[in-house]
């Protein structure tokens, strides 16, 4: 709708267009009862003979008044795209599972084969208080 394509858009500017809406899905980031909405950007960041890069990071933003509540400050690299937000710990208020490669980082052989790094898996909880992310080891 055209709210979404509004926030989508303000998104694109504060990344210099670099990066495009992939995915999104509503939870209840935190105790309140209005839902957010969890937003995933991304762009390519390399195409091998198996598998392509991405570069990308996540959006929070207040469904009900579109405002962007926290934009993560981090860029990561991944081989796919994942957005998945669940209550695993049944508090209530969902957190933001991501994977992606350590500090950005991998190898390939000569041809471009054989995909080595070192996969990071973290959960996120959020706070509007703090205004910022905890990031936690699963």
């Amino acid at each position: 709708d055209k709210a979404n394509r509004l926030c989508a858009d303000h998104i694109r500017l504060h990344t210099n267009g670099l990066f495009w809406f992939q995915q999104s899905v509503l939870a209840n980031m935190d105790d309140d009862a209005a839902m957010e909405e969890v937003m995933l950007f991304g762009r390519d960041n390399g195409h091998y003979p198996t598998f392509d890069l991405f570069k990308f990071y996540y959006v929070i933003v207040d469904n009900y008044t579109k405002e962007i509540q926290y934009i993560l400050d981090e860029i990561y690299v991944t081989d796919k795209y994942a957005l998945t937000v669940e209550d695993r710990n049944n508090d209530g208020i969902s957190e933001l599972y991501i994977d992606y490669f350590k500090d950005g980082k991998f190898t390939v052989d000569e041809r471009g084969y054989n995909l080595r790094t070192t996969r990071c898996y973290d959960r996120i909880e959020w706070s509007p208080e703090s205004e910022k992310f905890n990031l936690q080891q699963p």
